[in-house]
C-alpha cells in the first residue's frame, strides 16, 4: 500500500440492521447477521469463497458460498484450497524470526552477509529493511519476468532475483516505505541460505507441521491438489466472469506462493498466539508498527499491516494473485480472527472490506455508512485545488454531486454520509473536510475504514483549471 488513493478500491458496504447485536444476544442471531451481509452481495451460481470467524479460539461462524468450479457447477466447500498470495509474507517473516531466535541472524545485519553476491549499490540494506518494506528494492524488469512466465518448467528463486537485482534501488534503504514483493524474495533466499533447505521444505518442517496445517503447502501448478478450487476474473468489458490464468505460482515464491484453507489459517493464527512458532516478544515486535527515522509511521510491522476497526486495534494482511483474493484480520483485544478467501478477482468485491465489515459486526460496532441528502450550496464550499507532496487533486461539483479527481486521472464520485464527511463511490475510501477556527475548509483527510494509510491534502489558493 502506498498513499490512500493508490490502494485497490473496493465496494463500500452499507448495513441496515433491525437491531444492534448486544453481548447477551444468541449466537444464532449473530450468525443470521453474518449470513445477511454475505448473501446480499453474492449470487449462488457465480464464483464465491469461504468465510471463517473465530472468537476466543473457537469457530463461531464458517460458511462456503458460490461455486468452486463454475463450468462443472461444483459448489464451494469449507475445506477448499485457495492461493493466499501475499498472506505468505507472514510465514516468511516468522521464518526469519525463528532464525533470529536461533542466533543465526540479526535483524540489523546487512543482507550481503548472507547474500554476498547481491549488488547493494554501496548501501547497507538490513534484514529489517526487507521485513518492513523500507529497503527500496526495485520491481522486476518486465521483459525478464515475461520470459520466466513463458517457460513451462519450474522457475527457481535465484532466477526470480536476477530479474531485479541489477536495477537501481528506488530510494536509500530505511528512508521511505514502499510495498515490495521482491524484498520478500530476498528474505526467502536468506531462509534457504541459513537453513540449508528449500523455502518450501523449511516451511513444511518448521511452520506447517508444528501448527497442524495439514492442507497448506507451497504452491505448484503442476501438482494435483485435492480440493483446490478453480479461479476466475471478472471482465468489465464483457460483463461476465472468465477463467483466470494462475500459471507459475512459484513466481510469487516467498512473497506469495502459499496455498491454504480457511481452517488452516485459523490454526496458523492459533499457533502464533500460543507461541508455538516464535516467542511472545518476537510476535509483538512483528505486529508493532515500524517507524521511519523521521518518526513517520508505516502502518506495517513484519508481515502484518497495523490499523484499527472502529477503534479496536487490528493486525491484518491480504493477497491478490491470478484469480484469487484473500484477507485475514486479527483483533487481539477481543481475540477475534476473520478469514475471507475468494476464487475470483473483481475490483468491486475485495475480501479485505468484507473481512473488516464482519469483524466490526463481531465486536458490536458495525459500519453504517449510507448516503444522505446535502444542499448543493454546502457542496460548493468544498470546491478547490488540494495538494499533497506536489500532486494536485481537484474537488468539483457537477449536477449537484461532488467529485474528486487526481490530475490526469478519472473522476471519483464522493457521497455524503455526514456533514463534511464523504465516502468514495465503489470504494472503501472515506474523506473528511477539515475546517479552521473561522469555519473555513483548509484540508481534505483521506483514509480507509480501517484507519490505514491516512493522507492529508491541503487546500490551496489555486483556481480550478478550465477544461476546453
Amino acid at each position: 500500500m502506498k498513499k490512500i488513493l493508490t490502494l485497490v478500491v473496493a465496494l463500500v458496504w452499507s448495513f441496515s440492521f433491525s437491531s444492534i447485536v448486544t453481548k447477551g444476544q444468541a449466537q444464532s442471531q449473530l450468525t443470521a447477521e453474518f449470513d445477511k451481509v454475505i448473501s446480499s452481495e453474492f449470487k449462488g451460481q457465480e464464483p464465491g469463497g469461504v468465510v471463517l470467524i473465530t472468537q476466543k479460539r473457537k469457530i463461531i461462524y464458517q460458511k462456503a458460498f458460490g461455486l468452486a468450479n463454475v463450468e462443472l457447477e461444483v459448489p464451494m466447500k469449507e475445506e477448499m484450497v485457495f492461493n493466499i498470495a501475499s498472506i505468505t509474507k507472514q510465514f516468511t517473516a516468522v521464518a526469519i524470526l525463528q532464525l533470529m531466535e536461533q542466533g543465526k541472524l540479526s535483524l540489523q545485519d546487512d543482507i550481503t552477509k548472507y547474500l554476498p553476491g547481491y549488488p547493494a549499490k554501496g548501501q547497507k540494506i538490513t534484514v529489517e529493511n526487507l521485513l518492513t518494506h523500507t529497503a527500496g528494492i526495485p520491481g522486476s524488469a518486465p521483459e525478464a519476468m515475461s520470459k520466466l512466465q513463458a517457460r513451462r518448467d519450474l522457475v527457481s528463486l535465484q532466477e526470480i532475483i536476477t530479474t531485479f537485482k541489477d536495477r537501481p534501488l528506488d530510494f536509500a534503504p530505511g528512508t521511505k516505505w514502499s510495498y515490495s514483493n521482491n524484498g520478500y524474495m530476498l528474505l526467502g533466499a536468506i531462509i534457504e541460505k541459513l537453513s540449508g533447505s528449500s523455502y518450501s521444505a523449511y516451511l513444511e518442517k518448521n511452520i506447517f507441521k508444528p501448527a497442524g496445517m495439514t492442507q497448506t503447502h507451497f504452491g505448484d501448478d503442476y501438482l494435483i491438489i485435492k480440493n483446490r478450487v478453480a479461479s476466475y476474473v471478472y471482465s468489465r468489458a464483457e460483463s461476465r466472469f472468465l477463467n483466470a490464468r494462475n500459471d507459475k505460482i512459484e513466481l510469487a515464491y516467498s512473497a506469495g506462493g502459499i496455498q491454504s484453507t480457511a481452517e488452516d489459517l485459523f490454526r496458523w493464527n492459533e499457533a502464533l498466539n500460543s507461541h508455538k512458532l516464535i516467542k511472545k516478544e518476537s510476535l509483538e515486535k512483528a505486529q508493532t508498527e515500524y517507524k521511519l527515522p523521521n518518526g513517520n509511521g508505516t502502518h506495517y510491522g513484519y508481515g502484518w499491516f497495523i490499523g484499527d476497526i472502529q477503534g479496536s486495534p487490528i493486525v491484518e494482511h491480504g493477497g491478490n494473485m491470478g484469480g484469487f483474493m484473500s484477507h485475514a484480520i486479527y483483533l487481539p483485544k477481543e481475540d477475534i480472527f476473520v478469514v475471507v478467501l475468494y476464487n475470483f478477482r473483481t475490483p468491486s468485491h475485495l475480501p479485505e472490506f468484507l473481512a473488516g465489515d464482519l469483524a466490526a459486526l463481531s465486536i458490536n460496532k458495525p459500519f453504517n455508512i449510507r448516503e444522505i441528502a446535502v444542499d448543493e450550496s454546502l457542496l460548493k464550499t468544498y470546491v478547490g485545488v488540494y495538494e499533497e507532496d506536489g500532486v494536485e487533486r481537484l474537488i468539483t461539483v457537477e449536477n449537484g454531486k461532488l467529485y474528486y479527481q487526481r490530475v490526469g486521472a478519472n473522476k471519483m464520485s464522493m457521497k455524503p454520509y455526514a456533514r463534511d464527511k464523504f465516502f468514495f463511490e465503489n470504494t472503501a475510501i472515506l474523506g473528511e473536510f477539515k475546517r479552521d477556527a473561522k469555519n473555513n475548509i483548509i484540508a481534505l483527510e483521506l483514509a480507509n475504514k480501517r484507519g490505514i494509510s491516512r493522507s492529508v491534502l491541503k487546500r490551496t489558493d489555486k483556481a480550478i483549471p478550465v477544461t476546453p
